[in-house]
């Protein structure tokens, strides 16, 4: 597990050669090595991800949703205090799931997901990518 300060942010380098930029005040917790037949990190926070494409989901868990992807680039917040958990996709495509209401939303680059906590609505929207990278 790795966390940042509330000022600073680090940038990770993982097994699988897949890079990700810890935002602060963030926790990612992933293994060593990923086992089996996808790749599961878990984030509480904000985190921009450059994933290594790979046969191999990866998949992205946080408190509400999860995010599966096979490589791409990405940035996911999802910090407590915040109302909606966003994914901004800069490429490739990412599926998100809703685990409670078991729905999924495919989005593709340019495009933001906001994920509402508290009424489970999603609000699908074009975005500007360079704002995440």
């Amino acid at each position: 597990m790795l966390t940042t300060s509330k000022q600073g942010n680090i940038k990770i380098v993982l097994y699988d050669g897949s890079l990700v930029w810890l935002n602060a005040g963030s926790e990612l917790r992933y293994p060593n090595t990923f086992v089996e037949n996808q790749r599961v990190v878990y984030l509480k926070g904000e985190a921009y991800f450059d994933v290594a494409k790979d046969n191999k989901p990866f998949v992205v868990k946080t408190p509400r949703i999860d995010i599966r992807v096979l490589g791409t680039s990405f940035n996911v917040s999802c910090y407590q205090d915040d109302e909606t958990i966003t994914t901004t996709l800069v490429k490739g495509v990412v599926v998100i799931n809703n685990r409670t209401a078991r729905k999924e939303y495919k989005i593709l680059p340019g495009m933001t997901l906001a994920f509402d906590k508290n009424s489970e609505q999603v609000d699908l929207r074009e975005d500007d990518i360079e704002l995440y990278i």
